[in-house]
């Protein structure tokens, strides 16, 4: 991991990590599985990146019903079950049909109403396994789950307000899994198991730290300092800074991924300095992370871009591209799409925002006057509308 890898030579590290490894309960060695996401070596490479590398069929567009209850704000986050697109922003949680883009209902509102939140979350919103959805609750530490009716079914309280808990994942029907906030450096415990009634089952120890003086360094407070998603119904963890995704069980943390940064990778005992600060731009900073049994999905932020990367599982390789850009469209060469989630039935679902459909139409005629009787309707579309998601099958 990489505060502990400090060395050029991976055959070196790999060893410090096994070390490690077989020494840091409740770590689990699964050497022969963890895989090395080369994001330094991709950017160096500056592949394209094209839909029809991983995309198995045609694009399916769906335009949001954009009627004024239902303009979905900034920050938008995108889910995907069989009927439903579930979209996410910053005070919002918003339903529309899957065929259709009609406006389904609203889940609950942001408000101290018996039923309301306090706001969204970013990291594992939705629960597709559960078919439920998680916000912030009022309650230091709490999070309401409701379900797709919009119904509050349950408050989990997972801990005291001695720690500080930002994002949670169901491991079972009845436990879950909180990332502790290490934003003091000081933290003790980096994940904590807990049941339904905010019972703590078990600890998952933080190891590393940082010097922090608030009156010197200030807190940064960012939406995806401990991620977590699911493959294969089993939950996934990141924490920002670190360069190791973990897959979480009752009881170990079992490494599955390194992402490898090179000399971008952001030393975690320099966080919230001046030195920090001041050089932040210049390290790669991990946002969102999906995986299908064949990719790796991610997000990062590097000297204030954004950039979207794919690692495949069986070949080895990675490839980034400009999220704003988004991915090339060669399939049906309309306009690029910006990958967001992917479901449990291997779907990839993107979007693009309308100004930029509009101002697509405008700059490329002659591919526009080609396009297929379903793609030319986009033309009428107004600047102001909810963005056109984008839905298709990722290969085996």
């Amino acid at each position: 991991m990489k505060n502990y890898c400090i060395c050029k030579n991976w055959a070196i590290c790999s060893l410090v990590l096994l070390f490690l490894l077989n020494c840091s309960s409740p770590l689990k060695k699964e050497d022969d599985k963890i895989h090395i996401v080369s994001i330094r070596q991709a950017i160096v490479d500056k592949s394209e990146m094209y839909l029809s590398e991983f995309i198995d069929d045609d694009i399916e567009y769906v335009q949001l019903e954009s009627k004024k209850e239902c303009l979905v704000g900034k920050n938008m986050r995108l889910y995907l079950d069989d009927s439903l697109i579930i979209t996410f922003a910053n005070k919002q949680i918003y339903l529309f049909d899957r065929k259709t883009g009609k406006f389904v209902r609203e889940i609950s509102h942001s408000d101290r109403s018996p039923q309301g939140y306090n706001e969204t979350i970013y990291s594992f919103p939705y629960d597709e396994g559960r078919n439920t959805v998680f916000a912030k609750g009022w309650e230091p530490n709490s999070f309401y789950e409701y379900k797709l009716n919009g119904n509050l079914i349950s408050k989990k309280i997972p801990l005291s307000e001695d720690e500080s808990i930002n994002s949670i994942v169901s491991l079972t029907d009845t436990s879950y899994i909180g990332y502790v906030w290490n934003y003091d450096g000081k933290q003790k415990n980096k994940l904590i198991l807990f049941d339904d009634h905010g019972n703590k089952l078990k600890v998952y120890p933080q190891n590393l730290s940082f010097e922090f003086d608030i009156n010197l360094h200030g807190i940064e407070i960012l939406h995806w300092e401990g991620w977590f998603y699911k493959f294969d119904n089993k939950p996934n963890f990141f924490e920002r800074l670190t360069d190791t995704i973990f897959q979480v069980t009752h009881e170990y943390l079992t490494p599955r991924y390194i992402l490898s940064n090179g000399e971008f990778d952001a030393p975690y005992e320099i966080r919230n300095t001046e030195k920090y600060k001041n050089e932040s731009h210049n390290y790669y900073h991990i946002q969102t992370i999906f995986e299908s049994g064949k990719y790796l999905f991610f997000t990062f932020i590097f000297q204030k871009n954004k950039y979207c990367g794919i690692y495949d599982k069986e070949s080895k390789e990675t490839v980034v591209s400009e999220y704003n850009d988004g991915i090339k469209n060669d399939l049906d060469n309309f306009v690029p799409v910006k990958f967001y989630s992917i479901n449990n039935s291997g779907e990839i679902i993107g979007f693009q925002e309308s100004y930029l459909i509009k101002q697509w139409f405008k700059k490329n005629p002659d591919i526009v006057a080609k396009l297929p009787s379903h793609l030319q309707k986009f033309k009428n579309i107004e600047e102001t509308d909810n963005p056109v998601v984008m839905i298709a099958k990722l290969k085996d």
